[in-house]
């Protein structure tokens, strides 16, 4: 099947259309602003994610993407040029398809492209993806989790796609995106007291880092002195080493979201006898499916606390036990005060804190933003764990 319809979104967004004719509109996911991360800050390295690119045909025949470039800029000098594939924009549009086809996967798209909506919240409209060949008229292709690694702080990054019609008449789309230094990253109380691991932090080594919520958010694991982070029973929450131990907020504000009902089931994490993995990931993929399905945030994140802090941004604790929350919707909370505590519901699989900001309310679709710790180094080595056989 060649296109995938989507239902238009309840209120549409207003496109910009770029170059005289009209012919296609290009959106990008940041829209606007992109946080630069400090990857390596004392060698000078830097990376950022454009996490989708979306051309949409306006024109009356057949758009064909010609090339996709992303340059990052520095003071109006490029210092860095990274070039699309179209053909991956194609093989990607056809994930996105199959994801919007099956049960949950228009959760997963939306948080993809960081919108309720999903692809019609991205364009603004009624439109289908073009997953082969030439974009026809009314469709649109989508490239996406773009990884961009630097050395120097841009301010600036400018996105281009040519495209050509049926008749041969060229256009350039551009989009300019303003570059975040990460110098502006602000700082906060930590959640958790004692010594944690902290897994999953802002790099390319992240699964965090490719959806725009999560991009920069936390994990933070109990271990023991041989890096175990429970002992022995996988299935039973209450062995983990953290489990349990106060979630505290790291700033003042006032809470907006309670979930508090999410029961630990880490049973079917674990593989069955018999199983193979192919039927394992099969398996798990349909039980995530079916919770997001059924209730997006608490089949992603389990209980959770979202507390607006008093700069406006939005601050989330995840994957917190049963039972545990102990503020109410509408109060107002302190820097140290206990929240919860750290559990094992929603998505997450093992007992951990999930902990996230946000530029908006919503947790799976709001723009994700950056921030460290207190004694947190910008420099910092986190490493590895190595154990012999």
């Amino acid at each position: 099947m060649k296109n995938l319809w989507i239902m238009p979104p309840l209120l549409a967004a207003a496109l910009a259309l770029t170059g005289a004719a009209q012919a296609a509109a290009l959106v990008t996911v940041p829209a606007e602003r992109i946080y630069v991360n400090a990857s390596n800050p004392g060698e000078g390295q830097y990376d950022a994610v454009v996490h989708a690119i979306g051309v949409l045909n306006d024109e009356g025949e057949a758009l064909t993407i010609e090339d996709i470039t992303i340059d990052v800029m520095a003071g109006g000098r490029v210092i860095m040029t990274k070039r699309g594939d179209p053909d991956t924009a194609m093989r990607h549009s056809g994930l996105i398809a199959g994801m919007m086809a099956r049960g949950g996967g228009s959760t997963f798209v939306g948080g993809m492209l960081s919108n309720e909506a999903g692809v019609a919240g991205l364009f603004g409209t009624d439109t289908s993806i073009d997953t082969e060949g030439a974009i026809e008229p009314g469709a649109a292709r989508i490239l996406v989790r773009q990884f961009l690694g630097f050395d120097a702080v841009p301010d600036t990054m400018r996105i281009s796609v040519r495209v050509t019609n049926a008749s041969g008449a060229t256009e350039i789309l551009t989009r300019e995106l303003e570059a975040i230094s990460p110098e502006q990253t602000p700082t906060y109380a930590m959640p958790l007291e004692g010594g944690w691991y902290v897994r999953a932090e802002p790099n390319v080594g992240s699964h965090h880092r490719y959806v725009p919520a999560t991009e920069f958010a936390y994990d933070f694991f109990k271990m023991d002195g041989d890096g175990n982070i429970h002992g022995g029973d996988r299935t039973d929450p209450t062995g983990y080493f953290g489990y349990g131990a106060p979630v505290l907020a790291v700033a003042p504000g006032e809470v907006v979201l309670v979930v508090n009902d999410s029961s630990e089931d880490l049973s079917f994490r674990v593989p069955r006898e018999g199983e193979s993995r192919a039927d394992f990931d099969t398996r798990i993929s349909a039980h995530y499916g079916a919770d997001v399905a059924d209730d997006a945030i608490r089949g992603v994140a389990g209980n959770i606390v979202i507390v607006r802090q008093q700069d406006g941004t939005y601050m989330s604790y995840g994957h917190l036990a049963e039972s545990s929350v102990l503020v109410q919707l509408g109060q107002r909370v302190e820097t140290g005060e206990p929240l919860a505590a750290v559990g094992g519901t929603g998505e997450g699989g093992v007992v951990h804190l999930h902990i996230q900001m946000n530029a908006g309310a919503h947790p799976l679709y709001s723009a994700g933003l950056p921030f460290l710790f207190e004694g947190q180094s910008r420099e910092a080595d986190t490493g590895r764990f190595a154990r012999s056989p």
